[in-house]
Parts: C-alpha cells; structure tokens; sequence
C-alpha cells in the first residue's frame, strides 16, 4: 500500500470575493462560467484542483499519486478562508524536498516571505532553512508538505505576478468547460438567475444545449423559469459575449 501524507494547498484563495466566489458569476470574451450555491461546491472544485496539481507533477515523478482528501471553510471569513487538502505519495514528496534544496537559496527566500512573524501575523512555522532542511517527511504535517509543493509549482509554472492560484483557476474551467460548469440548489436558483443576467455581458446564453438570445430575455424571470423547469442539480452554461479588442 503505498504510503500517501496530507498537503494543503497553501495558494488556494478561497471564495470568499475572489474568483472561485460561488454567488458571483463573470465571463469574460465569451467563455463558459462556473459558479454555484451548491453545497458541494468546493468539494467538487478541491476534486478539479486536485488533478490539475497531478498533472502539474508528473513532470517530477511520472508515478505520482495525488488523492483529494477533503476542504474546511471557516464559520466567518475575518481572519482565515477555505482550504483544501489533497494526498501526495510520499515518493514525490522526497522530490518536492529535494528541488527546494537543489535551489536552497530561493527556498530560504521563499520561507522569509512565508513565515516571518510581523505585525498582524504571527507565524507557527520556522522561516529557517536549516530547520526545514533537517525536517523527516515522516515529522511533516500537511503545511510542511503544502509548503514544498508551493515552492516546487511556484517555481516551474510561468504566470503573470507569480499568480499560481490563477493559473489553475483557468486550467481547471478549461479542462471542466465541456462538462459539469454551474452547480445549484433550488433556493439559490432565483439569486443565480438574478446575478448572471445583470453581471454578465452576453449576447447569447446556451442553457443545456438551448439557446437564448439576450434581447429575447425580458429580465431575470425568463431565466428563472428555464433553470428552475429542470430536474437536475447541474446545469451547462455557456456564454456568447462580446468581443473587445
């Protein structure tokens, strides 16, 4: 059986107001959307993530195994956000450490950054490499793994200001753009309905395979009606918007 240890995925943002929000659907450029109310929303997105950081390793170790384990979200969004966990092999883990300390130099610049205690923020994790150099994988918990995962990602994938979270934000609604985007449950259909006609800019909105031109849609009640007729809890979105140059 192989032997598998708990990571977070440090760089996750969350969705409270950033773009993995679930009640504030957008689209840009016509694209599709992916936004819900469902209450199994960020298992599913910690389900995407998680493949998408496999992928992201098989360039490491082409055996890796990652696992989604579970999310936590907080009772009030003041001082912390929702987090996801995932499980990594520990063969890929021993890469992950041996990278960081390949590039010892970045790495001790990446702990600074991490986890300097400062005014407002008062870190648990020592920001000396000598102390992470000397860590067991078997003494790590999953912020010591998430943390050489981070260095290793933020390190091999190119985005514009380092913005890893991003990346797999558009990684994800690509790979999931011909598959299951909008998720909801019945109470929240009229708030959806509500936000995707005054937030998005369309010119079309395709519904399950049904088309509806937006000068056809009087108001938020015509889409209401069309999502609120369906039996399933999922729908297919896809945007037509305007192109700007």
């Amino acid at each position: 059986m192989t032997n598998l240890k708990s990571a977070t995925i440090l760089f996750f943002a969350g969705t409270y107001e950033t773009k993995w929000d679930r009640n504030f659907p957008t689209t840009s450029q016509g694209d599709y959307i992916w936004a819900t109310s469902a209450p199994n929303y960020l298992d599913t997105v910690g389900k995407y993530y998680t493949n998408a950081i496999k992928n992201e390793l098989t360039d490491l170790n082409q055996h890796v195994i990652v696992e989604y384990e579970d999310y936590t979200s907080p009772r009030e969004y003041n001082f912390s956000t929702d987090r996801i966990f995932i499980k990594i092999d520990v063969s890929t883990i021993s890469k992950l450490v041996e990278f960081a300390m390949e590039n010892k130099e970045n790495f001790k610049a990446y702990l600074a950054v991490k986890y300097t205690s400062c005014w407002g923020f008062h870190s648990y994790y020592s920001n000396d490499l000598d102390d992470w150099e000397d860590l067991k994988i078997d003494d790590m918990d999953h912020n010591h793994v998430g943390s050489f995962l981070e260095f290793y990602l933020r390190n091999e994938i190119q985005t514009y200001d380092n913005d890893i979270d991003w990346y797999f934000y558009e990684t994800i609604v690509t790979d999931v753009s011909e598959q299951t985007i909008v998720e909801y449950d019945y109470p929240h259909v009229y708030q959806f309905a509500d936000n995707l006609f005054n937030d998005c800019d369309f010119l079309s909105i395709t519904i399950d395979g049904n088309k509806m031109e937006r000068c056809d849609i009087d108001h938020t009640e015509d889409l209401y009606h069309v999502l609120s007729e369906r039996d399933s809890d999922t729908v297919l979105i896809e945007i037509d918007a305007p192109k700007f140059t």
